[in-house]
């Protein structure tokens, strides 16, 4: 018996199965009647209950995809800004093709039905797609692309990279939406080597971001729009006012640098580059500093993630470069930690931080 239209046919045979044992041994395990034939009646009201409850999730974020280019991508090509109520509605439908995206193996079918170049259009930064829109589609691309070669590679041959770094860079562009774009670049070059490299060399400026037909090209991306290479990025973003954007890029910065067999010339570009932020960022704790200040002093957190980024160059060979230009910084972080690590409401954060401070400086 052939699966109803829009039902998988997996799930349909299995549980045609069961319910054909069900209505044979009455719901018991032990029963050796053969199996009887199902009757028409039952077969209707199976086939009704697999149409009304289960969802075809491939053909489904097909017509949130359709859906997107007909409300939103093609009347911003034409500059026309959606209502409130417009944006909802599509907020509501990317919901939705979020949950799909984060089954397990869906990344590939959401690149074979099409659905990056739309998600990429609504993202480019001359749109005039509402801001919590590009945030969804910046986060359904790096759900697609975390750990998924075959999404990456997709993101590569649309030269995806520059446009999400474009939003990463800008200042006028909302905070959410450039903490997506840079969850987005994330995942899309982490452990994608030739990714990887493009980001590190800035190499992605010499290539034209839309090449795939059917994607609309708006303006081509200025080399003032995007950032020279990733070091300098990452560099740049430790340096932010916000606390957010420093954590997600020390995160970055220390995945890219942690990999065995990390070129020489890759580990002292980010060295060069993220190192003394990095040690302003450790500068001591201390009371007068209000919290929330650019992250500096008390959000452990971030503390925490800058101290093990640190740990790694120490344990790549650069400690005696990291002491001799910040030794002085580190020791008196170091001496606050243990002072803190005594007495107070910090203690338990504080010993975490001088058991950091005492690997760092047993690399030496």
């Amino acid at each position: 018996m052939a699966a109803p239209e829009g039902v998988d046919s997996a799930t349909w045979a299995a549980l045609l199965r069961w319910s054909m044992k069900q209505t044979n041994t009455g719901g018991t395990e032990d029963s050796t009647a053969p199996p009887s034939q199902m009757s028409k009646e039952d077969r209707d009201w199976l086939e009704a209950v697999m149409k009304d409850g289960i969802v075809d999730s491939v053909k489904r974020a097909g017509e949130i995809i359709d859906k997107l280019k007909e409300e939103c991508v093609i009347p911003c090509r034409d500059k026309v800004v959606l209502s409130s109520d417009q944006v909802d509605d599509l907020l509501a439908v990317m919901d939705e093709l979020q949950d799909i995206c984060e089954q397990i193996d869906f990344a590939m079918s959401l690149v074979q039905i099409g659905g990056l170049p739309p998600l990429l259009e609504m993202c480019h930064p001359a749109s005039c797609v509402a801001d919590d829109l590009k945030a969804s589609a910046l986060g359904v691309i790096a759900t697609v692309a975390q750990n998924n070669p075959y999404t990456q590679n997709a993101l590569m041959n649309l030269n995806a990279l520059p446009l999400i770094l474009s939003l990463v860079t800008s200042g006028s562009t909302r905070t959410e939406v450039r903490l997506k774009a840079l969850h987005a670049t994330s995942c899309s070059v982490r452990n994608f080597e030739t990714l990887e490299n493009m980001f590190f060399s800035g190499n992605y400026l010499d290539v034209s971001h839309f090449t795939e037909e059917g994607v609309y090209v708006d303006t081509q991306l200025k080399r003032s729009e995007v950032c020279e290479n990733g070091p300098q990025l990452i560099g740049t973003l430790l340096g932010a006012s916000d606390i957010k954007l420093q954590r997600k890029a020390a995160f970055l910065l220390g995945a890219l640098i942690s990999p065995d067999n990390l070129e020489p010339e890759k580990l002292n570009g980010y060295y060069v580059a993220c190192i003394a932020p990095l040690a302003a960022i450790l500068t001591p704790m201390s009371s007068c500093i209000p919290e929330g200040s650019r992250g500096h002093g008390l959000d452990v957190d971030l503390r925490e993630i800058c101290l093990r980024t640190l740990l790694t160059f120490g344990n790549k060979g650069k400690t005696g470069e990291m002491l001799e230009a910040h030794g002085q910084v580190f020791s008196e972080s170091k001496a606050s930690a243990i002072a803190r690590s005594t007495t107070g409401d910090d203690v338990e954060n504080a010993q975490a931080e001088v058991q950091l401070w005492n690997s760092l400086f047993a690399t030496r």
